[in-house]
Formats: structure tokens, sequence, C-alpha cells
């Protein structure tokens, strides 16, 4: 028996972690493999849970401060317990598995917020019997974090990419962008907290010729970021989708000039194999578990430099640059899938348990 916690979507709308494990749980169902779910009354904005049709659900009603709380489980036998963020539970019977995702609170969050967030990961690692990091970046990063886990069973599974991306090669007569016809844009995908380096982004879009357009996947724009992008100016140029099917994200990856992605820190970076995935270029940096996972298929950007992401946006004016780097981008993808990702987690499992 296998009790998974779905916590995760009570925490976010979506998210790298919600994509993660949203994949679990659909082979979950598929295997028919004894297992649980831990949910709660109210149903969550989440948009990745809406599209599950899961069974086996113990609903329960909220605690206070239910998401830093351990969960009462009463079963007699040993089962393995999964949390999707952080938790642990308090029954005895219990093998943990937890996975470590990141560690931007330690990095980017200061305060109580990061005091806490700290305390429930530390809890949850030391009540682990196997860790799970994404990346050998995560794992470095925890090791550093955390060094009195360094004798822990600690895993590297690394995240997968949905069959859902891939290079179109016949279009379709209905095109759901068509204010995107002939329009060479350059891609950005994901939340724009700090450590995203939307900013860097909207300064290499101020400094390239007005031919170019931008394209938005993500969270409503603020007034700052609006104002970064001098948004009245450059109107006819901007383009945002929010809540898009990834069907559609597959169609604006196949068309774009390339994804810009100058992220300063990622656990593992899900959009960038997608992107490659489905043929798109991808210049990004070389923070954390960025070169382990797009390895030598993406541009870099040197130092962070405005200058060094213009000279590689100028690189792929050329055919055969293009060409080369979409060629490596797909071979690069292929290692990396979200049934190879279940299938080490289950073996996982049954070594613990089932």
């Amino acid at each position: 028996m296998i009790v998974f916690d779905n916590i995760v979507y009570y925490l976010q709308y979506i998210g790298g972690n919600s994509v993660f494990w949203t994949e679990l749980l659909k082979r979950i169902e598929d295997r028919k493999i004894a297992h649980q779910y831990i949910e709660y009354y109210n149903v969550p904005n989440n948009i990745l849970r809406k599209e599950l049709n899961l069974t086996d659900i113990d609903i329960r009603k909220k605690r206070l401060l239910e998401r830093y709380r351990p969960l009462k489980i009463n079963y007699r036998n040993s089962f393995v317990f999964h949390s999707s963020y952080y938790r642990y539970t308090t029954n005895k019977k219990a093998e943990h598995v937890i996975t470590v995702h990141d560690f931007i609170y330690e990095k980017f969050i200061k305060g109580l917020r990061q005091t806490v967030h700290s305390f429930q990961k530390s809890m949850a690692i030391r009540k682990a019997d196997v860790v799970v990091c994404i990346s050998e970046s995560a794992k470095n990063d925890m090791l550093y974090y955390y060094p009195e886990f360094k004798d822990k069973d600690i895993r590297i599974v690394y995240n997968g990419v949905g069959t859902i991306f891939y290079p179109i090669k016949e279009r379709k007569l209905q095109y759901p962008f068509s204010e995107l016809n002939n329009r060479k844009y350059i891609l950005f995908v994901g939340n724009r907290v700090g450590y995203k380096n939307f900013k860097f982004v909207t300064e290499v879009f101020s400094r390239l010729h007005r031919s170019f357009h931008i394209v938005i996947v993500g969270p409503d724009l603020t007034n700052k970021e609006k104002q970064w992008l001098s948004y009245n100016n450059n109107i006819n140029r901007i383009h945002h989708y929010k809540g898009i099917a990834d069907s559609n994200l597959n169609i604006l990856y196949n068309d774009a000039y390339c994804l810009l992605f100058p992220s300063l820190y990622e656990g593992f970076g899900i959009p960038i194999i997608e992107a490659m995935k489905a043929g798109c270029p991808v210049i990004t940096t070389a923070f954390s578990s960025i070169p382990e996972v797009a390895g030598n298929a993406a541009l870099y950007i040197e130092g962070l430099s405005v200058d060094s992401a213009i000279s590689e946006i100028g690189r792929l004016e050329s055919q055969a640059t293009r060409d080369a780097i979409k060629t490596k981008g797909l071979l690069n993808a292929s290692r990396f899938s979200w049934e190879k990702n279940f299938r080490e987690y289950l073996e996982i499992y049954k070594k613990l348990c089932i």
C-alpha cells in the first residue's frame, strides 16, 4: 500500500511540483497499484488536479496550518508514505519517501518564511527512509544546506517531459494563435518571481529589432513588469497567455524563434526540456541544474550579459546553427520521460514495502 499526500494541489495553481506529482499519479492509477490519496473537502484551484480522475481518496477536514502538520494514518500494516510537499506521518509502520525539488527558500527567501520552511523540510528529510532529489545539483544543495543528512539513502530521479511536446510536421487548418502568424517571437514560459530573472528578458527585448515580438506564458503581468516592457509603446509586440493547454503550449514552442530562459536557479528546469522536445532552440544560463539538464543542447548566456544574450539570439539567424541546436535539443530531451521517472519511483516503493 502507498499513501500519497496531495497537499501540493492546495498550495499551487500550477508549477513544476504539480506537474511531477500529476504525472506520477496518472501512472499509479493506470497500474492498479494498491494506494490511497489524502485530500481535503474544499476543491483545490490547481488546474492539473482538475484533470485527474482519482480513486481511493481519504477526504479530510483541513486543520489550522494544515500544510505544516504531520498526518495521522491508522494503518496497522507497513505502508509507503509519499508526500507531495515535505510532510510526514506519525504512524510508525510508515516507510517515508520525500522528493526534494529545490532550495529556493534557502537561497532567496529571508526571515520567518525561510525559517519555517527550512524547519519543515529538515523534519521531513529526517523522517525519510529514501530522499529523492530531482537533479545532482539539488542533491549537492541539500548536502550544503543540510550536511547532517549526508548518510541518508539519497537517490537522483530526474523529472520527465510530456509526450504532448513534439515537433509539428503538419499544420491543422485551425490555428489558435492567429495574432502570431508570421511573427518572429522570443518565448518566456513559467512564473516570473525574482530568481526567474524576467527583468533580464525585458532588457533583452528592449534591445532587439522591432521585428521581434515577445510571447509570455504565465500569470498576469504586474504593473512593474509592464513598465519594464514599456507596455504601452510595445503593446502590438507583446502577447500574453495564461492557463493554456499543453497542446497549445507545444504550438508556441514549435513556432518560437527561441525560448529565452535566463533563470538564476532551478532544481530541474522543465520548460527547457519541453522546448527542446518540441524542437525549439533554448537560450539559457549556466546556473545550478541547468547545464546538467540542458547539456550541450542549449546556447548559454555568458555572465548574465544582455549583449551576450543578443549575440546568442543573433546566432540563430543562421539556418545551419538553428538546425544543429534543434537536433541536439531533440536528442537531449530523449534522456527524460515521465514513464522513466515513474519506473524509478516504483522501484523505490517496492524495495521499501510492496
